[in-house]
């Protein structure tokens, strides 16, 4: 939309950062008192980040109306931010939400954070807090079991995406299956390994934690991990299947059920 009709629905667009490097959208609390906690979205990557845009910013709209203030942002080489998407790598994305943080803190004057990863962003947000991010809640809405079989996930779609390519071409004409790009993005192999490596710990008391799992999604997970509330989702995600891949995540009824979940759970 325009300038002005994005100030209108409170919606502020921005770069921020070293150097303005990072594209952001913050929605600022609409129609209810500001709360005390504002919300940062971590969102995923690459067919997954596409899918999920339009309900990231459905649940940002939900959690203005109920007072919270949201900033949801690209990692570097992604999206609207700067860089080359073959130069991503996994420390600038931890950097980058580190400075989307304190980017929120300065704008918002929230005392309190909230940070909320969806799929790959929630491993992202684990890690982040690893390396000393200050967040008062974590917020995994369908975080894979590990950095490894979220890319597994993937890879099998990726093959799967190129017999469909490939079904009425002739043998001598195939596309053969590229391992610099997944499904349509660049896949540098330092990022791979680095995502590869990514495992969940909790890194805040398990009180201050909450899984959100999409009704097809949810992983059993053992040990501490028990101890943390979770909340599961009436919708689908179909994040594993191929005819699914272009259809848009998130509803307008499960963006207000996480938003009245964090409504729940945060001041």
């Amino acid at each position: 939309g325009t300038p002005d009709t994005l100030t209108r629905a409170g919606l502020e667009p921005m770069h921020f950062g070293p150097g303005e490097r990072l594209y952001g959208m913050r929605s600022e609390p609409l129609g209810s008192a500001a709360r005390q906690t504002a919300v940062l979205i971590c969102h995923s990557w690459g067919a997954e980040y596409q899918r999920s845009y339009r309900g990231c910013y459905r649940l940002s709209e939900q959690l203005a109306a109920l007072g919270f203030d949201t900033l949801r942002f690209d990692y570097s080489c992604t999206g609207d931010s700067a860089g080359d998407e073959a130069d991503a790598r996994l420390p600038c994305w931890l950097d980058d939400i580190e400075a989307a943080a304190q980017e929120l803190r300065e704008l918002s004057d929230c005392a309190r954070l909230c940070v909320l990863g969806l799929r790959l962003g929630g491993l992202l947000a684990l890690e982040a807090v690893a390396r000393g991010l200050r967040a008062d809640q974590l917020v995994l809405w369908d975080m894979p079991a590990s950095g490894r079989s979220w890319i597994d996930e993937l890879l099998v779609l990726h093959a799967a995406s190129y017999e469909r390519k490939n079904r009425y071409r002739p043998q001598r004409l195939a596309l053969p299956l590229s391992a610099d790009e997944l499904l349509g993005s660049p896949w540098p192999a330092e990022l791979a390994d680095a995502i590869a490596a990514l495992r969940p710990q909790l890194r805040l008391p398990a009180e201050r934690l909450l899984l959100i799992d999409s009704a097809d999604t949810a992983i059993e997970r053992g040990g501490e991990w028990q101890a943390v509330q979770r909340r599961v989702l009436d919708e689908a995600a179909h994040w594993t299947r191929l005819d699914k891949l272009n259809t848009p995540l998130g509803s307008a009824p499960s963006a207000r059920a996480i938003a009245g979940a964090l409504a729940e759970l945060l001041p």
